[in-house]
């Protein structure tokens, strides 16, 4: 029986993070994960004083070196950087970076193809590029093969009433914007997934520098909401039934 298999596509190094709870579940049940970053992250803000003094042409290697550590740590099959140039999506070939992803699609025949939802996220040009080339590319292997694209999207209104339904939310949801986006999976991770997923930061020292770095500045019951469970927007036909594996509710 063929294993399932499960490919995570995102622009930087320290991308894959917002997914790793769905890897770390995957894994745990014995599919095939492959991760995809379309830059090696050069042009990213450096959070950690220590390579203050770094030149900016080893920051690709040090982070290169980061995504490694943290691929290696899920253990996941594979891990991938393509080089396309960091916050520099406007001059991506954007054919080439279609090509690349649906040559990988079809080496490793995917379950599920796994990105950004349309809008990056965050705004964020290259992660809008990715989402848009992923979406083309997956479309078009998915008109021979069953397979799914998934969006990583935010925490929503309803997840919180859910989870919280025994306390006030409405100053929560008013503070950080929560949004009415529908939700097709969530992902809620057990406690030793939980704790696993939240170490991962640290392996990006350039990012999160330590304990007290930026991904923990959030109130700790935001903090442990947001990590402890993963949202994702279903981009085709199959059910949530489908997903084999994964703790959702």
């Amino acid at each position: 029986m063929k294993k399932k298999t499960l490919i995570g596509v995102f622009a930087h190094p320290d991308d894959e993070i917002i997914i790793s709870g769905m890897i770390i579940q995957a894994i745990a049940n014995n599919y095939d994960v492959h991760l995809i970053s379309v830059t090696a992250g050069e042009a990213g803000t450096i959070r950690n004083k220590k390579f203050n003094n770094v030149h900016d042409m080893d920051i690709a290697s040090i982070r290169s070196k980061e995504y490694s550590k943290v691929c290696n740590k899920l253990k996941v099959t594979t891990s991938n950087i393509l080089g396309f140039p960091d916050s520099g999506s406007s001059e991506w070939d954007e054919q080439v970076l279609h090509n690349e992803l649906l040559d990988f699609f079809n080496k490793t025949k995917p379950d599920y193809i796994v990105s950004f939802p349309l809008n990056g996220g965050n705004g964020h040009p290259d992660h809008i590029k990715t989402a848009e080339i992923t979406t083309s590319a997956a479309q078009e292997f998915g008109r021979d093969n069953e397979t799914q694209l998934l969006y990583l999207t935010s925490f929503t209104k309803d997840l919180l009433n859910k989870i919280l339904w025994f306390m006030p939310r409405r100053k929560i949801i008013e503070k950080y914007g929560l949004n009415d986006e529908e939700v097709d999976l969530t992902i809620k991770l057990r406690t030793f997934e939980h704790r696993k997923k939240i170490k991962l930061p640290l392996l990006h020292q350039t990012q999160f520098p330590d304990e007290k770095g930026r991904i923990y500045k959030l109130p700790k019951i935001v903090f442990r909401l947001v990590t402890r469970y993963e949202n994702y927007k279903i981009v085709g036909g199959k059910t949530r039934d489908k997903f084999d594996g994964f703790n959702s509710i």
